[in-house]
């Protein structure tokens, strides 16, 4: 067996952000609805997660694309 290097945690946080980017790539749908649709409580709490693994809002990385 190999020995996974990530924690549950960890391995579902880089899921979050790449459903969210996926959704910030392909839909028109707002911020608000993303952060709803993935199961955050609220909208400020999503993008301080977002951030946190990204190093940036999802604005700012909705508007690179």
């Amino acid at each position: 067996k190999k020995k996974q290097d990530k924690t549950a945690s960890q391995i579902i946080a880089t899921h979050m952000v790449q459903e969210a980017k996926r959704m910030l790539m392909y839909t028109d749908k707002s911020v608000g609805e993303i952060a709803y649709e993935l199961n955050f409580k609220d909208v400020s709490h999503f993008v301080k997660y977002f951030k946190r693994h990204t190093q940036m809002t999802p604005l700012q990385f909705k508007n690179t694309l």
